[in-house]
C-alpha cells in the first residue's frame, strides 16, 4: 500500500456529493454532441518544412523520459472517465491499449468511488489491464479540502498510481447547476498535499488553460508537473450547456463561456516561461502533427482525450488504431522537419499566425523568435 507521510488537512471532511449519474451524462454528451471550441489554436502553429532532412526516417526515435519513466512516444490518454458502472469498459479498453503501446493514461475524477465503494472497480480495472503502465490518479482541487488522509490513500491505491493529478475545473463548476464555486484555500491545500504525498503531483486544467500568473503562484510548490489543459479542444462549458438544455429549472449559461480560456499553445509557452518542471501540452491535440507542434513549443508530453472516447466505447483495437495513427503522424512530422529525436523538436523553426499570434503578442511573447531559431 502506498502511504502518505503524516498529513493533516485541517478541515473536517464533508459529505461527498454523488456524481455517478453526472459522469455518464458527460460521457454521452461528449460522444454524441459537438462540444469542441470554435477555434483550433494548433492550426495557428506551422512547422517549417525541411526539404533536405538528411536523416533516415526508420531511425527516428519517439522515446521520451517523463517523471523517471520511459515512454515509446510523448503521448498520454488524458484523464477522462470512471465512476459509473458503464465506464468500466471504457477505461479497460484504454488501459489495454496503452499497455500494448507503452504509453500513459489518467483516470477521471475518483470522487464518486470515495462515496460509493462499488464504483472502485471502474477505476481498478485500469491497473488490472495495464499492470506495467504509467497511471495517474485524479481528484479535483475543490475536493481536497473535504478529504482525509485515508481518502487520498484510497485514491492513489485504487489504481496503484504513479502520479496524482489535481484537476482545476473551475470553469465547468461555475456553469454547472450543481457546481462548487468555493476556490478559497485550494492553493494552500495543494501545497500541503505536494509536501506529503509520496508520488508526483500534477496540476491539471480541464480546458481553460493555465496562465503565467497562476504558474507564479505554483512555482515554489513541490509539483511533479503541469498539464496545461488549454482552450481549443473540448469545452466543458459546452458539455454543461447540453446537460441543462432540456431542463428549464436551471439557468443555461454554458453557451456564453463556450470558448472561454487560454489557448493551449499559449498556455504551454506561458508555463514554460515560468516553470522548470515537466509540462503536458493538452487541449485540442487532434493529430500526431499537433503533438509535434506542442513539443516544439516546449511541452514534454501531450495529452489527448476526446479523439479516444468513441473508439474506447467500441474496443481496445479501435483505441490502438487511433493512437498508432498519432504515432505515425508524429514520426512523419519529425522526418519532414529533419528531427531524429523528440527533444530535437524544441529547436526547429516554426511560425505562429492568426488569433494565436495576436494573443501571444498582447501577452508580451515575441513570436518572431520561433521563426528564426
Amino acid at each position: 500500500m502506498r502511504m502518505l507521510k503524516n498529513f493533516v488537512f485541517g478541515i473536517p471532511p464533508t459529505k461527498l456529493v454523488r456524481t455517478s449519474r453526472r459522469k455518464i451524462e458527460h460521457l454521452k454528451i461528449c460522444a454524441n454532441k459537438s462540444v469542441e471550441s470554435s477555434h483550433r489554436y494548433f492550426d495557428d502553429v506551422i512547422l517549417i518544412h525541411n526539404a533536405l532532412p538528411e536523416i533516415d526516417g526508420e531511425k527516428i526515435s519517439l522515446r521520451k523520459r517523463f517523471l523517471n519513466r520511459d515512454f515509446t512516444a510523448p503521448i498520454m490518454v488524458s484523464s477522462m472517465t470512471g465512476g459509473h458502472p458503464k465506464t468500466e469498459r471504457v477505461n479497460a479498453n484504454i488501459a489495454k491499449s496503452i499497455e500494448e503501446l507503452g504509453l500513459a493514461m489518467g483516470v477521471g475524477s475518483q470522487r464518486a468511488a470515495l462515496k460509493d465503494p462499488t464504483l472502485e472497480r471502474t477505476f481498478k480495472i485500469v491497473r488490472k489491464k495495464a499492470p506495467n503502465s504509467f497511471i495517474c490518479a485524479n481528484i479535483g482541487a475543490q475536493q481536497i479540502k473535504e478529504l482525509k488522509k485515508e481518502d487520498i490513500e484510497r485514491i492513489v491505491d485504487m489504481v496503484e498510481a504513479n502520479a496524482l493529478c489535481i484537476h482545476l475545473n473551475f470553469l465547468q463548476e461555475a456553469v454547472q447547476p450543481e457546481g462548487e464555486v468555493n476556490g478559497e484555500g485550494c492553493l494552500r491545500m495543494i501545497e500541503a498535499l505536494c509536501d506529503n504525498v509520496d508520488i508526483p503531483v500534477i496540476i491539471k486544467e480541464t480546458g481553460a488553460g493555465i496562465s503565467r500568473e497562476v504558474c507564479k503562484k505554483l512555482k515554489n510548490l513541490k509539483l511533479g508537473g503541469i498539464d496545461v489543459g488549454g482552450a481549443g479542444g473540448t469545452s466543458f462549458s459546452a458539455v454543461e450547456y447540453y446537460r441543462v438544455l432540456k431542463n428549464r429549472r436551471f439557468l443555461n449559461v454554458g453557451s456564453v463561456f463556450w470558448d472561454w480560456g487560454i489557448p493551449a499553445p499559449a498556455s504551454i509557452l506561458e508555463c514554460r516561461e515560468v516553470m522548470d518542471i515537466p509540462i503536458i501540452g493538452s487541449g485540442g491535440i487532434r493529430s500526431g502533427l499537433d503533438v509535434a507542434k506542442a513539443i516544439a513549443l516546449g511541452a514534454d508530453m501531450t495529452g489527448i482525450a476526446l479523439p479516444i472516447l468513441k473508439p474506447a466505447l467500441k474496443g481496445e483495437k479501435d483505441v490502438s488504431m487511433v493512437l498508432k495513427k498519432y504515432i505515425k503522424e508524429l514520426k512523419i512530422a519529425m522526418f519532414l522537419t529533419g528531427t531524429e529525436d523528440i527533444d530535437d523538436l524544441n529547436n526547429i523553426p516554426l511560425l505562429i499566425k492568426g488569433d494565436l499570434k495576436e494573443y501571444l503578442s498582447l501577452r508580451g511573447i515575441d513570436v518572431k523568435r520561433f521563426a528564426l531559431r
